[in-house]
């Protein structure tokens, strides 16, 4: 499935908006990574860049998601 939408970044505070998403069928494993990476920039009000690293935080400052960059050759 494809995700689309828009963010704002002001400071170190974030935000997703108008969020959509295709609805293809999955196996449930993969469905469930999906939700809880909806889950994720839903629940985003900051974030952090440490290094190769992102991290989107909730308003309570836990990490919701964590990526990593990778370097291709």
């Amino acid at each position: 499935n494809s995700v689309r939408g828009a963010y704002e970044v002001s400071g170190g505070s974030l935000r997703f908006k108008q969020m959509a998403s295709t609805l293809m069928a999955c196996l449930p494993a993969v469905s469930d990574v999906e939700k809880r990476f909806n889950s994720a920039l839903a629940a985003s009000s900051s974030y952090r860049i440490s290094g190769d690293s992102l991290e989107l935080r909730d308003t309570d400052g836990k990490v919701r998601a964590r990526f990593a960059a990778m370097h291709l050759r």
